[in-house]
C-alpha cells in the first residue's frame, strides 16, 4: 500500500495508514526491509523512464502521416462481450496517451481523487423464480481435473522481446 500511495492518491494514502496501524512492530519492520526492493524495481522513479521508453517505443510504430494527420482512419478494439468498438484515430493518438508527462498526468488527474457516486437502494421486493434451465446439452460431470487450455497465442504480442538486453 505504500507504493500504491507513493503518488499521493487520497484513497490510497487513507489505505496506507489503516494498514500500517493494524501491524505490529516486527511486521512494520518487514514492511521496510521488503518495500526497499519493491520500490527501487517498481516505484515511480524506475518504473516511469521504463513506461516513458515504451510509449515513445510505440509512439513511432502509428499508422498516419509524420505529421500526426490520420485523415480518416478508424481503429477498432475489443470492447464488452467480445464486440469491436471504433476508435476515431485523432483520439486513439490524442497526446495524454503517448506523451510521458502527459499519460502521468492524466493518471494523476483521475487517482488523485477520485469521483464519489452514491447508489440509492430502493425497498425490497420479491422476484419471481427463475424458470427452469432448457438447454440442448444433457448436464454432465464437471473435469475438475482437465488441463488449462493452451493460451499463448490467444492475444498478440505488442512488445516481442520487450525487456530482453
Amino acid at each position: 500500500m505504500d507504493m500504491a500511495a507513493e503518488r499521493g492518491y487520497e484513497g490510497f494514502l487513507e489505505l496506507r495508514e489503516r494498514y500500517w496501524a493494524a501491524l505490529d512492530e516486527a511486521q512494520r519492520e518487514r514492511a521496510i526491509s521488503l518495500g526497499q526492493d519493491i520500490y527501487a524495481r517498481y516505484g515511480d522513479e524506475a518504473a516511469l523512464p521504463r513506461i516513458a521508453n515504451e510509449i515513445r517505443k510505440e509512439r513511432k510504430a502509428v499508422t498516419g502521416s509524420r505529421t500526426g494527420f490520420a485523415g480518416n482512419l478508424k481503429i477498432y478494439v475489443p470492447g464488452p462481450a467480445g464486440s469491436m468498438e471504433e476508435i476515431d484515430a485523432t483520439k486513439f493518438y490524442d497526446d495524454r496517451y503517448w506523451d510521458p508527462k502527459q499519460y502521468q498526468a492524466w493518471h494523476d488527474a483521475i487517482w488523485m481523487k477520485p469521483r464519489v457516486a452514491r447508489v440509492d437502494i430502493g425497498g425490497v421486493e420479491q422476484v419471481p423464480a427463475a424458470p427452469d434451465k432448457h438447454s440442448r446439452i444433457p448436464q454432465v460431470a464437471p473435469q475438475v481435473d482437465a488441463p488449462e487450455p493452451v493460451t499463448e497465442d490467444a492475444m498478440p504480442k505488442l512488445n516481442e522481446g520487450a525487456g530482453k538486453r
